[in-house]
């Protein structure tokens, strides 16, 4: 049974190291995480590094030196309790050989060394596999849902020693195009640049990211949702002027429709208090006023026929057909009620 990265990290941070892990997902940033978290646990020093640590490649590792490594005892001057660190990266390129060879290890790891498998997807039939379960940890990990988003903001705010004002970390977030590793770099950037300030706010998060361009994108959903098609029109212009994907934009309408269609529902069922809607929506309180607001343009039904228009926009866009002006704005803008969307 997989296990979720935040658990894995307490367990470490308890003392609790497993022989056996297997890391899988193709989002890069929160691997390197668990990675250094394992590397700052396990090596103290540079010295017993340098002799307690491999990395290995599954495509052109022989499996003999994987083994081999596996094997390898800490150094004799090292600690009584000191764990040797293994990583074999891109194991989704392990050949059969190396996989028949770890089948007889994963039985009977080294309890002197932590193995760490980083793999973009993994093949959870496979019997190996349940080896892992029985003494090691199986993680996976992906880039964030849109509920999850506003959990990720303490987790960097805690990691750059500054809190993040709410809408600095809207712009931060969509800037990077709701990709992790991205996020990261534009905070690290943030950070540096308000310097001894003990707070990221909106301005900032707008300098770092580059330009006014996420704020345009930004209003031209707003535009969007709240059916203004001449100030949409001009503004979509504007960031198709500035180089912004058709795709991308496509994928912030869709994300504020989805949260336009979950208030609905929400809000059917009576809940209101925007400290509840905020996480099931994915955003920040403050925020949630203004959705429950454009909710009222629509109904259950025509909000989702209002998606399925995105659904086949995107998949028309992706064929490199149509613009997302004439597949999706034009028909959106043309109903004559919110309440009546064809």
């Amino acid at each position: 049974m997989a296990v979720a990265l935040a658990q894995a990290m307490r367990d470490l941070n308890a003392g609790k190291v497993r022989p056996l892990y297997v890391l899988s997902g193709d989002e890069p940033f929160q691997a390197s995480e668990f990675s250094e978290k394992l590397r700052s646990q396990l090596l103290k020093d540079q010295e017993s590094g340098s002799f307690n640590y491999d990395v290995f490649d599954a495509e052109t590792v022989a499996p003999v030196d994987l083994l081999a490594s596996l094997d390898t005892l800490p150094g004799l001057f090292d600690a009584a309790d000191s764990i040797r660190l293994v990583i074999c990266r891109r194991f989704e390129k392990a050949s059969a050989a190396l996989l028949e060879r770890l089948e007889s290890y994963v039985k009977n790891p080294n309890p002197q060394t932590c193995f760490l498998i980083l793999s973009e997807k993994i093949d959870k039939r496979k019997a190996w596999l349940k080896d892992i379960d029985k003494l090691g940890c199986l993680i996976e990990v992906a880039e964030p849902y849109d509920r999850d988003w506003p959990k990720w903001r303490g987790f960097f705010e805690s990691r750059c020693a500054k809190t993040i004002e709410p809408l600095a970390w809207e712009v931060l977030v969509e800037a990077s195009n709701r990709t992790l590793a991205l996020v990261a770099t534009e905070v690290e950037k943030a950070a540096l640049y308000v310097g001894d300030r003990a707070q990221i706010e909106s301005e900032d998060a707008r300098a770092v990211a580059g330009t006014g361009t996420t704020e345009d994108i930004f209003q031209l959903s707003e535009d969007v949702v709240n059916r203004r098609p001449l100030a949409a029109m001009l503004k979509l212009q504007k960031v198709l002027a500035n180089g912004e994907s058709e795709i991308k934009l496509l994928s912030i309408f869709l994300r504020h429709f989805r949260q336009v269609s979950q208030a609905l529902m929400l809000a059917d069922k009576g809940i209101r208090d925007p400290k509840i809607l905020a996480p099931q929506i994915g955003v920040p309180p403050f925020f949630v006023p203004k959705i429950l607001n454009q909710a009222r343009l629509y109904t259950r039904a025509s909000v989702d026929k209002v998606l399925a228009r995105l659904a086949d926009c995107d998949y028309h866009l992706k064929r490199g057909e149509g613009t997302l002006w004439g597949d999706f704005l034009v028909p959106h803008f043309s109903t004559e009620s919110p309440g009546a969307v064809s």
